[in-house]
């Protein structure tokens, strides 16, 4: 079973994201519906912990924000 940051990189490289993409709140709540209840109580925890990790920047400081994705992510996401 996938892990909810695989998951999430699984889910940036199905809509062809890449390095300054802007991963929007409604792709990100079309991509929360569709996880287990334990994945969605989760989901701002990892998604912070991303952020804190340099995989997105945000420049808003609230959950609709969207998220650009760097090129820590990209590399993630493509194996660059």
């Amino acid at each position: 079973m996938k892990t909810l940051r695989e998951k999430i990189i699984n889910e940036l490289k199905e809509q062809n994201l890449g390095s300054g993409n802007n991963w929007t709140f409604q792709q990100r709540r079309n991509f929360v519906d569709n996880l287990n209840p334990v994945e969605k109580k989760n989901i701002i925890i990892e998604l912070n912990k991303m952020i804190d990790e340099g995989y997105f920047v945000t420049f808003e400081n609230n959950d609709y924000a969207p998220l650009r994705l760097t090129e820590k992510c990209e590399k993630e996401i493509w194996g660059k």
